[in-house]
């Protein structure tokens, strides 16, 4: 079972569009707040153990303060990602991998779905945020 009380609150919740052609600067989580990514579509690339992994719709990432975000899209198919931050009270062990994927997400009923949720990069880079 994974532990949730060092979780103080919910920051925010928010849907990050990258617009085309544009170069992403990573962001370093801060210290005292955990961020689950959950990648809705576009295309991303994030270091895995080391290794420069290409990955898109139904990727989960899990940072721990101090780490970074992904850093690389593809400019042509930016990735769009659902982002919860946490406050935590205290830094504890990772208990989850940093990168994992949902099952199912080869599902082209589930793609679709990701991918109508979406508004169209270029508009603006937040279309959701609640604090």
């Amino acid at each position: 079972m994974i532990r949730t009380d060092h979780i103080e609150k919910l920051n925010h919740i928010g849907h990050c569009l990258i617009p085309h052609d544009t170069e992403v600067i990573p962001r370093s989580i801060k210290p005292g707040r955990e961020e689950i990514e959950f990648l809705t579509g576009g295309v991303a690339y994030f270091e895995v153990e080391g290794h420069l992994k290409e990955i898109g719709a139904g990727a989960i990432l899990w940072h721990l303060g101090g780490e970074k975000t992904v850093y690389k899209t593809d400019p042509k198919n930016p990735y769009r990602v659902l982002v919860i931050s946490f406050d935590v009270k205290e830094i504890i062990v990772r208990q989850v991998p940093r990168c994992s994927f949902w099952k199912g997400r080869e599902n082209p009923e589930l793609a679709h779905r990701l991918q109508s949720t979406t508004d169209d990069p270029d508009k603006n880079r937040y279309i959701h945020k609640y604090r």
